[in-house]
């Protein structure tokens, strides 16, 4: 079986740093519009092809006022865990 255990987002849309920690059976997010929820399921998003669900370029990612972003995630696949980055500058 293979999840997505944990992500890290630093200056990625509207987060400067946000990090979470996922189950392998099931995750909710939930909060109020303009939170950022769709931005966590496009970082996500970004491990599958690449450039996200929104299509977007990756500069058009970075926070506003920053010069890059990182996206770190720790997939488990099996009984191995995997730490795959995404950077851009």
């Amino acid at each position: 079986m293979s999840f997505l255990k944990r992500i890290e987002l630093n200056n990625y849309r509207n987060f400067q740093y946000f990090e979470n920690d996922f189950c392998s059976n099931c995750n909710i997010f939930f909060g109020n519009n303009g939170t950022g929820k769709t931005n966590i399921l496009e970082s996500i998003s970004l491990f599958d092809k690449g450039s996200g669900i929104r299509n977007d370029k990756l500069k058009n990612i970075i926070k506003f006022k920053n010069n890059y972003f990182l996206n770190n995630a720790i997939f488990c696949i099996g009984d191995e865990d995997y730490n795959v980055k995404v950077l851009s500058e």
